[in-house]
């Protein structure tokens, strides 16, 4: 098992809108470790439905390709286009207000590809 190396500090979480052509972690995970990749990046994966499974620590830096890695918590948020539904939108608003509670101050910022 890969040991990441954690946050220093945590600023914000990060809601990264894109359509990954997958339904689930599983199958994101396999994607992107046929593309070269050791994982997902992210911490977190939203499947269409609103299922949110988890990938890395929270406590763990995000992928070395995602902007602001060392200091976000990122949630990647599968979808066809470009926003949530409201099932996602509805487990979102309840992750991010738990995560609010452990890092006080956590700005959300939201990223579409």
């Amino acid at each position: 098992m890969i040991k990441l190396r954690e946050r220093a500090e945590t600023l914000g979480v990060v809601l990264f809108f894109k359509d990954t052509n997958t339904n689930n972690l599983k199958d994101y995970y396999r994607q992107c470790r046929q593309t070269g990749a050791l994982d997902t990046g992210v911490h977190f994966f939203v499947t269409p439905e609103g299922a949110i499974e988890t990938d890395r620590s929270i406590e763990s830096i995000a992928g070395w390709n995602l902007p602001d890695n060392e200091v976000s918590i990122y949630v990647l948020v599968q979808t066809s286009t470009g926003k949530p539904s409201d099932s996602q939108s509805y487990v979102l608003t309840r992750l991010i207000a738990d995560l609010q509670k452990k890092y006080k101050d956590l700005k959300t910022i939201e990223r579409t590809e």
